[in-house]
Protein backbone atom coordinates (compact mmCIF):
# COMPACT_ATOMS: atom_id res chain seq x y z
CA UNK A 1 0.00 0.00 0.00
CA UNK A 2 1.40 3.26 -1.09
CA UNK A 3 0.37 6.19 1.41
CA UNK A 4 0.39 10.06 0.57
CA UNK A 5 1.07 12.61 3.14
CA UNK A 6 0.85 16.39 3.25
CA UNK A 7 1.58 17.93 6.44
CA UNK A 8 3.90 19.99 8.27
CA UNK A 9 7.84 19.09 8.35
CA UNK A 10 8.25 18.21 12.03
CA UNK A 11 5.33 15.71 11.17
CA UNK A 12 7.00 13.51 8.29
CA UNK A 13 9.31 11.50 11.17
CA UNK A 14 6.28 10.73 13.16
CA UNK A 15 4.50 9.39 9.58
CA UNK A 16 7.52 7.50 8.18
CA UNK A 17 7.63 5.32 11.25
CA UNK A 18 3.57 4.70 11.28
CA UNK A 19 3.65 3.99 7.47
CA UNK A 20 7.15 1.20 8.24
CA UNK A 21 4.74 -0.30 11.08
CA UNK A 22 2.18 -0.94 8.76
CA UNK A 23 4.30 -2.22 5.52
CA UNK A 24 3.59 0.73 3.77
CA UNK A 25 5.49 2.88 1.67
CA UNK A 26 4.83 6.64 2.28
CA UNK A 27 5.94 9.41 -0.35
CA UNK A 28 5.83 12.84 1.99
CA UNK A 29 5.22 16.39 1.04
CA UNK A 30 5.51 19.35 3.50
CA UNK A 31 3.38 22.24 3.09
CA UNK A 32 6.41 24.18 2.58
CA UNK A 33 6.86 22.42 -0.20
CA UNK A 34 4.01 23.29 -1.79
CA UNK A 35 5.09 27.00 -1.94
CA UNK A 36 7.29 25.91 -4.98
CA UNK A 37 5.51 25.71 -7.79
CA UNK A 38 6.85 22.98 -9.22
CA UNK A 39 6.48 20.66 -6.02
CA UNK A 40 3.18 21.78 -6.16
CA UNK A 41 2.33 20.10 -9.63
CA UNK A 42 4.31 17.32 -8.53
CA UNK A 43 2.41 16.97 -5.41
CA UNK A 44 -1.06 16.79 -7.49
CA UNK A 45 -0.16 14.22 -9.69
CA UNK A 46 0.31 11.81 -7.02
CA UNK A 47 -2.83 12.33 -5.68
CA UNK A 48 -4.41 8.57 -6.52
CA UNK A 49 -3.50 6.94 -2.87
CA UNK A 50 -4.89 7.27 0.67
CA UNK A 51 -3.96 11.23 1.87
CA UNK A 52 -2.84 12.15 4.95
CA UNK A 53 -3.17 16.15 5.41
CA UNK A 54 -2.11 18.02 8.16
CA UNK A 55 -3.37 21.09 6.89
CA UNK A 56 -2.53 25.09 7.63
CA UNK A 57 -4.69 27.70 7.27
CA UNK A 58 -2.64 30.15 4.99
CA UNK A 59 -3.15 27.21 2.46
CA UNK A 60 -6.44 26.77 0.01
CA UNK A 61 -6.33 23.02 -0.22
CA UNK A 62 -9.91 23.15 -2.06
CA UNK A 63 -7.90 23.46 -5.01
CA UNK A 64 -4.92 20.19 -4.13
CA UNK A 65 -7.49 18.26 -2.73
CA UNK A 66 -10.04 18.42 -5.85
CA UNK A 67 -6.96 17.24 -7.69
CA UNK A 68 -7.26 13.66 -5.93
CA UNK A 69 -8.18 10.63 -8.22
CA UNK A 70 -12.25 10.11 -7.34
CA UNK A 71 -12.83 8.37 -4.18
CA UNK A 72 -9.15 8.83 -2.65
CA UNK A 73 -9.99 8.55 0.82
CA UNK A 74 -8.63 11.72 2.45
CA UNK A 75 -7.62 11.80 6.07
CA UNK A 76 -7.35 15.34 7.41
CA UNK A 77 -6.06 15.36 11.17
CA UNK A 78 -4.63 17.54 13.27
CA UNK A 79 -5.46 20.17 16.56
CA UNK A 80 -7.97 22.31 14.43
CA UNK A 81 -10.95 19.71 14.22
CA UNK A 82 -12.96 22.94 12.23
CA UNK A 83 -10.55 21.43 8.93
CA UNK A 84 -11.79 17.90 9.98
CA UNK A 85 -14.51 18.46 7.52
CA UNK A 86 -12.23 18.09 4.49
CA UNK A 87 -11.97 14.74 5.48
CA UNK A 88 -13.69 12.30 3.18
CA UNK A 89 -13.68 9.06 5.48
CA UNK A 90 -15.49 8.44 9.00
CA UNK A 91 -14.91 11.21 11.46
CA UNK A 92 -14.32 7.98 14.03
CA UNK A 93 -11.15 7.50 12.05
CA UNK A 94 -10.14 10.88 11.41
CA UNK A 95 -10.69 11.27 15.20
CA UNK A 96 -7.88 8.33 15.80
CA UNK A 97 -5.71 9.31 13.28
CA UNK A 98 -5.85 13.07 15.10
CA UNK A 99 -5.25 11.35 18.72
CA UNK A 100 -2.01 9.71 17.36
CA UNK A 101 -0.43 12.51 15.73
CA UNK A 102 -1.51 14.84 19.39
CA UNK A 103 0.28 11.99 21.15
CA UNK A 104 3.15 11.10 19.10
CA UNK A 105 2.52 7.76 18.32
CA UNK A 106 0.60 4.63 19.14
CA UNK A 107 -2.62 5.28 20.66
CA UNK A 108 -3.66 1.10 20.42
Amino acid sequence: MRLISITWASDVALLVEAAGNLGADLVAWTTVDLEVPEKLEQCIESLADPILLHPTHEFEWGEVLGSADEGVPVVVFGHDPSLWSLSTIPLRVVSRASEYYVRGGSVF
